[in-house]
């Protein structure tokens, strides 16, 4: 980082802490030059930045005052899925998206995978060398369930942060969170059961649905608050739902933290009605409780061990690739779960396990993910501010608690398949909203992954993004008949 950015960080985190009021006037340029001990032409540059960013404002012959940032615009509606379960059918496109990640030269903000320069790359690599030389006889054998048992240990002393307090005999270590929620509901359900799920949801928890043969009922769900709560008890009413799937941490893709009453009541109602909640906990680390507290949300598990199954990883903190995840499951499951580990894929690599239990015991990674959370609440925002300035007149874009994704919803007449095709073709591959519904609901919606330190041409991407969704959009209306207004 510049010198200038790292001036600009500290003001910025300053200015998001409320430290700095509303109409307050800066320091001089020489005085906070003398503070910092850099020219002032430097200062000027971090000042500069932040004003581009919207937190200051430049007043001739008075200085920099703080500025009240601007509004972002209008706020995403609750969802409206269909009312009654139905089996997946809108997964088509992922394995596209997934392909095209590999391809050279294609910016890839269509996957949740943070940039590598996002993660500890000399921290993990420092620990895989560390773990190859003190476990020579282990690293390289079979880990068989429930997995490494050092890493179990600090996943659940990682885990009592937000509430929980599993021993570590109860946390299984999978192969990511993805096989975590698949062994979860393969003890829960039978091919043709229901799982309620948000709407919109994660596409890969959609995927684990179909693979099981299970058909999914979409609930309505508030942007900023989560799960509708009364629509989910009718819900419960009228369909033998069999368990609830739900990410209540930064969720995906919309990005909401669901509040503590919301949390409670959501767990005491399925217990009421002895429905499982699986909750998808690999966010939370990049969430904080709005209280102001900084303190990571408590978990859905620790209002009810016994109702809930917590799944999470370290691939959206850590290292994706080395694919370690855990289940801490209710008592009266874990030697079923245990059993469909080793049946399905015998252990995750113990290489990895031990690399992962000595970084994620390491004190730094508390420093790593005040930088990482900090850092994307920039781009989101900065984001969110560009997608508003690029996409049609009447976009709505997600307002995220933490994360590094966001969801735009576009006027209606934008179809996202459709850009989604374009902006492949322009190398630039964006998420379409249709993948995140059971009934491929979203058709104007995308999903938009921000987490790219190439900051010039992220923005770039998202002009050239706008520039072709009114492509799109005239084309949709001269199909129709009807002649597109100027912008």
């Amino acid at each position: 980082m510049t010198r200038y950015a790292e001036i600009a960080e500290l003001l910025r985190a300053r200015l998001r802490a409320g430290e700095l009021a509303v109409g307050t006037r800066l320091p001089g340029v020489r005085r906070l030059a003398h503070q910092h001990g850099v020219s002032v032409s430097t200062v000027v540059a971090a000042l500069q930045r932040l004003e581009d960013e919207g937190w200051l404002e430049a007043r001739p012959r008075s200085g920099f005052y703080v500025r009240a940032r601007r509004s972002a615009g209008a706020v995403l509606p609750r969802s409206a899925p269909p009312p009654a379960p139905a089996a997946v059918t809108s997964q088509g496109i992922t394995m596209e998206i997934v392909r095209a990640s590999g391809r050279p030269g294609v910016l890839q903000l269509g996957t949740a995978v943070p940039e590598a320069s996002f993660l500890p790359l000399n921290a993990v690599q420092r620990a895989l060398g560390a773990a190859a030389r003190r476990h020579r006889r282990d690293a390289l054998a079979y880990a068989f369930p429930p997995g490494v048992a050092a890493l179990r240990a600090v996943v659940a002393e990682r885990l009592a942060e937000g509430g929980c307090r599993p021993d570590p005999d109860e946390v299984l270590v999978t192969s990511g969170t993805q096989e975590a929620t698949q062994l979860a509901l393969r003890v829960l359900t039978k091919p043709g059961d229901v799982v309620a799920v948000e709407s919109p949801t994660y596409y890969g928890l959609l995927q684990v649905i179909e693979s099981l043969g299970l058909e999914a009922l979409e609930i309505p769900t508030d942007p900023r608050r989560g799960i509708d709560l009364q629509a989910f008890a009718r819900a419960l009413d009228r369909w033998p739902i069999r368990a609830l799937a739900l990410v209540p941490h930064c969720s995906n893709p919309t990005g909401y933290v669901m509040a503590e009453e919301d949390r409670r009541a959501l767990v005491e109602l399925c217990a009421a009605r002895e429905v499982p909640v699986i909750e998808d906990d690999v966010y939370a680390d990049l969430a904080v409780e709005a209280d102001g507290s900084g303190l990571r949300p408590r978990a859905l598990r620790a209002v009810d061990a016994e109702q809930v199954f917590l799944c999470g990883s370290a691939s959206k903190t850590v290292a994706p690739g080395l694919r370690i995840g855990w289940l801490v499951a209710p008592a009266r499951y874990r030697e079923r779960l245990e059993y469909l580990k080793y049946a399905g894929s015998l252990s995750a690599s113990p290489l990895a396990q031990h690399a992962l239990a000595e970084l994620l015991g390491n004190r730094g990674i508390a420093r790593h993910l005040r930088r990482v959370r900090d850092r994307y609440a920039e781009l989101t925002g900065r984001g969110r501010e560009l997608l508003l300035a690029a996409l049609p007149e009447g976009t709505v874009v997600s307002d995220p608690a933490g994360g590094f994704v966001l969801w735009a919803q576009l006027p209606p007449d934008v179809d996202a398949i459709a850009l989604y095709r374009t902006a492949a073709e322009a190398g630039i591959v964006v998420a379409p909203g249709p993948i995140f519904s059971a009934s491929g609901r979203y058709e104007n919606c995308l999903r938009i992954n921000v987490a790219i330190d190439r900051e010039a041409e992220l923005e770039r991407a998202i002009v050239r993004l706008g520039v072709l969704a009114e492509r799109t959009r005239a084309g949709a209306l001269r199909g129709a008949g009807i002649a597109p207004a100027r912008r």
